[in-house]
């Protein structure tokens, strides 16, 4: 790419081809000791964090908040063989991991609770009945893929699964769900 200039146009950056459009071309400003008189390219240094770029992407997918890894490898032993289930309370690191710190349905006690409980916890009693929780069994059947914005995908075949991806787009996240999904929703919280 090329870039010349004037004192003072910032309409100087003239591209040698299509490919070169004018991505990330900063004009230096005018300030009270000096003039401007020349365009300065900063190139991206890093993409955004997988994460956020996973997060950020799948959003769109109308399933909530999608974390990038959504069990915490310090949660208790229970929880990790449970998965995240309904009262779980935890918040989202810089990681887009869910870091699990108790359940609202579990008494004090219960193998599944943390130390990061507030120390007056009760717990909400009675848990939820069966038809307080809406349950899909194959929310998304096996072999499902859920895609971000601007991703095209192709089921090459279903065993063994491949899939094939592509996108126009400048970021964009898939998740795969070799053997589908489960929703649980609880309907009276």
């Amino acid at each position: 790419m090329t870039v010349s200039c004037r004192s003072g146009d910032q309409d100087s950056f003239e591209p040698t081809s299509e490919a070169d459009e004018p991505h990330n071309v900063y004009y230096a400003q005018d300030t009270p000791t000096t003039k401007a008189q020349f365009p300065y390219f900063r190139p991206i240094k890093a993409c955004a964090a997988s994460a956020t770029v996973y997060c950020r992407s799948l959003m769109s997918a109308g399933n909530g908040f999608p974390p990038f890894d959504a069990i915490d490898d310090q949660s208790p032993a229970s929880h990790i063989e449970r998965g995240a289930g309904i009262g779980d309370v935890g918040y989202i690191d810089s990681e887009g991991t869910f870091v699990y710190c108790f359940n609202i349905f579990y008494p004090s006690d219960h193998p599944i609770q943390e130390d990061t409980m507030p120390r007056e916890f009760v717990p909400i009693e009675p848990p939820l009945a069966d038809w307080e929780v809406r349950t899909s069994q194959d929310h998304y059947p096996p072999g499902s893929v859920v895609a971000g914005e601007g991703v095209s995908f192709t089921s090459i075949s279903q065993s063994p699964l491949k899939i094939a991806f592509s996108t126009s787009a400048r970021e964009g996240a898939v998740l795969v769900l070799p053997e589908g999904n489960t929703r649980r929703i609880g309907t009276s919280l």
